[in-house]
């Protein structure tokens, strides 16, 4: 292993147990070995995209790019460096581009699909929701967005099944608790107002 290698599994070594900062000093180093690491590029991209630090994760993915415009991956956290700050337009069409390299990509379908739904394009995040649970059904969190996909368009039956379907999958999945709960608040809110309409 070459010593800008080792510099960067050091990285990913300390990333992994929390140490985001003497990680990427560690990608820093690896970068000023070989500034054409995209794998260090990368690995500081997303550490500093976990630190919400998104201009400068923004510019480690672009680096990755410029390097491996084919880097799948690479346009999903660039994708989602745009949606962080609002900028979801931008996000889509990364996550687009990322669907046009590898259209298995498994992290498009949820990333994209809260996109659509901050845009409120519920109808297109249902459709980018329903791919991805093609090819990933056992994916509790696309199973929890698209519950608030259909939350959102008043449909609270069918978001309540969602929901229910994630937590079969993920028992402990605090978000689709909460939605959940919200869901059927919802619900026999409008039921009342039926009632008494």
């Amino acid at each position: 292993m070459r010593e800008y290698e080792e510099w960067s599994e050091t990285g990913n070594t300390l990333a992994d147990i929390g140490m985001y900062e003497e990680a990427n000093e560690c990608y820093d180093r690896a970068l000023e070995l070989n500034p054409e690491y995209t794998c260090a590029w990368y690995n500081k991209g997303d550490i500093l995209l976990e630190l919400e630090d998104y201009s400068n994760a923004l510019f480690c993915f672009d680096k990755v790019l410029e390097l491996d415009p084919t880097n799948d991956d690479a346009w999903v956290y660039r994708g989602a460096c745009y949606c962080e700050v609002g900028m979801y337009e931008k996000g889509i069409t990364c996550y687009n581009e990322a669907l046009t390299i590898n259209p298995c990509n498994p992290w498009v379908p949820l990333r994209k699909s809260w996109a659509l739904f901050e845009l409120g394009r519920y109808e297109e995040a249902i459709i980018c929701i329903d791919r991805g649970l093609k090819s990933d059904a056992i994916d509790s969190d696309l199973w929890t967005c698209k519950g608030m996909v259909l939350g959102g368009l008043r449909r609270y039956q069918e978001a309540i099944v969602c929901y229910e379907n994630g937590l079969k999958l993920q028992p402990a999945n605090e978000r689709a608790l909460e939605e959940k709960q919200k869901a059927m608040e919802m619900l026999a809110n409008d039921q009342k107002a039926k009632a008494a309409g």
